[in-house]
């Protein structure tokens, strides 16, 4: 009996003993799952946006979403078609010089097809709407002699504008021009200016004159006197000379002057000459931007031009333009939009408008939530090309 009992009592220390270390090793796989759940939790935490817009604007591990919602800021898309890949860096240039700071660093140039490569940012539709004019106004850098109509296309201008902000103002060898006051806060920015030109443009865009689009074009630049201003020049259209006819752009500085100098292809010698001799004003354009106006002071005969911009040296707007015109002067082959390759890259901002996403951080990384909406309409947008 006694036997029996010490038997049975032996069979249930190893039970409990058996209990306790099945109790252990539960204990430490519980432990070793409790702490990989905080370390995920901790990482989810870490990525978590705790509003769309936080997740939007700054991102998950400082990165930036692909598009965005918010119809005054989002992600804008162009596919520029660029004969030469050698001017891409230029084409990034000009593009930088049109945006914020903030913008500016959001520039991307990446591949899409033969000959073709997608321009995309960050920026407002306006701002978009500005890179678009100064692509398309690219051909037009370089040097333009004032339409000989100037005085007539301005009053019709002013005339039609009839504006409190709007002034006319007499310029030595150009006649009336018609000036604007741009609107700002404490300090003017690039923005203020763009916007100005932006509210005068719809009017710039009609026919003031019978044939008027044929034979003009509008270029503007910025005066500060008591207050700032934009100013308007009636370019003519016919008489323009391409900074890609140049040769051997150079500028250096002089006492605080920026003197600019070229050679010029020699099948412009004799337009060139025609214009120095007769003494009209000629302006030197970035776009439709003009850089400088100058009324030479003796004929050109050999193609060969100096231009002295007093005081330009300390002008960091002006030597921004001035390396970007330089820019421009060195690429190899020509550049425009490709409007259906452009609308291609956008079926997604098309489709976000209609069927909205949410932004979330999704491994690590800004991304969009799965929308099956969304999906269809991306489908369906490529079908119907």
């Amino acid at each position: 009996m006694f036997k029996k009992i010490l038997k049975f009592q032996f069979i249930i220390l190893l039970a409990a003993l058996f209990s306790f270390l099945t109790a252990c090793n539960d204990d430490e796989e519980r432990e070793a799952q409790f702490q990989a759940k905080v370390e995920k939790t901790r990482t989810a935490l870490g990525n978590h946006c705790s509003e769309d817009s936080d997740c939007i604007v700054t991102g998950c591990h400082m990165t930036m979403c692909r598009a965005m919602p918010e119809p005054e800021f989002c992600d804008q898309r162009l596919v520029l078609a660029i004969d030469d890949p050698s001017d891409i860096g230029a084409v990034k240039s000009i593009v930088t010089d049109q945006l914020t700071v903030r913008e500016a660093e959001t520039v991307r140039l990446g591949g899409y097809a033969a000959g073709r490569w997608t321009l995309s940012f960050m920026a407002t539709q306006a701002q978009r709407e500005r890179i678009e004019t100064a692509l398309n106004h690219l051909p037009q850098s370089g040097f333009a002699k004032l339409h000989p109509k100037a005085t007539e296309h301005s009053q019709a201008l002013f005339e039609r504008l009839n504006d409190p902000d709007s002034t006319m103002r007499s310029m030595k060898g150009a006649g009336k021009l018609v000036e604007k006051q741009i609107r700002s806060g404490d300090v003017l920015s690039k923005d203020d200016i763009r916007n100005t030109w932006t509210q005068v443009a719809p009017v710039l865009d009609i026919d003031l004159f019978e044939d008027d689009k044929i034979e003009r074009l509008w270029a503007y630049d910025v005066i500060f006197d008591k207050i700032a201003q934009l100013r308007f020049w009636p370019v003519d259209k016919r008489q323009r000379i391409s900074v890609r006819l140049w040769k051997d752009l150079q500028y250096r500085t002089d006492n605080g002057d920026l003197i600019l100098s070229a050679q010029l292809a020699d099948s412009i010698h004799a337009t060139f000459k025609s214009w120095t001799e007769s003494g009209n004003i000629i302006l030197l354009l970035l776009g439709n931007e003009v850089i400088a106006t100058a009324i030479p002071d003796q004929p050109i005969t050999d193609g060969r031009f100096e231009m002295v911009i007093h005081d330009g040296a300390n002008n960091e707007t002006l030597m921004t333009s001035i390396k970007t015109l330089e820019a421009v002067s060195k690429m190899k082959g020509s550049i425009h939009i490709d409007s259906e390759a452009t609308a291609n890259v956008e079926r997604d901002i098309t489709c976000h408008r209609k069927f909205p996403r949410e932004c979330a951080c999704i491994n690590g990384s800004c991304s969009w939530k799965i929308n099956k909406d969304y999906n269809t309409c991306l489908y369906d947008l490529k079908v119907e090309e």
